[in-house]
């Protein structure tokens, strides 16, 4: 269960966690999560936290490891925590195509898609229904970033049927 903790200034995902992540160009956002989920969401940490890499060194949960990641988004890399420490109490019914877009940006660049799929096909199905709200074509986006060819034949045929 995911808590914030005031006195240290950050969300903690896993409370024997051995990493915090610190979000932002100040690091401002910081999250208490666990190498081991990521390293099995994504091959990227994977490396980062096996691979030799300053990262990997000395992760212990009695003195977790800060990694800053200044260019990602606080709120996607949230998301993106909470569901792969299953925090699924936390992670919406519904999200926001733009979020929902960066999200995928993410997932691109820690190659972590199969990790978010299952949701990302829940959001797709609730958000079909939406098709002229705009935006909507961001689910283009989404669809073929997270590797769902059903869905994404099922947006094509929505917007060409709308345009």
């Amino acid at each position: 269960m995911a808590t914030t903790d005031p006195g240290l200034g950050m969300l903690i995902l896993d409370s024997r966690g051995d990493v915090i992540l610190k979000l932002g160009a100040e690091g401002e956002c910081r999250l208490l999560v666990s190498s081991n989920a990521l390293t099995l969401a994504s091959p990227v940490f994977r490396a980062m936290f096996t691979g030799g890499f300053a990262e990997s060194q000395d992760l212990s949960s009695a003195s977790p490891r800060e990694v800053p990641l200044p260019d990602d988004n606080e709120a996607t890399t949230i998301l993106f925590c909470r569901i792969i420490h299953h925090n699924h109490a936390k992670v919406p019914a519904v999200v926001d195509l733009e979020l929902f877009a960066q999200l995928t940006v993410l997932c691109d660049k820690y190659q972590c898609a199969a990790a978010v799929r299952p949701w990302a096909m829940h959001w797709v199905t609730v958000l079909l229904p939406r098709i002229g709200e705009v935006g909507f074509e961001k689910l283009l986006l989404v669809t073929h970033g997270l590797d769902l060819p059903a869905q994404f034949t099922k947006v094509t045929e929505l917007l060409v049927k709308d345009r």
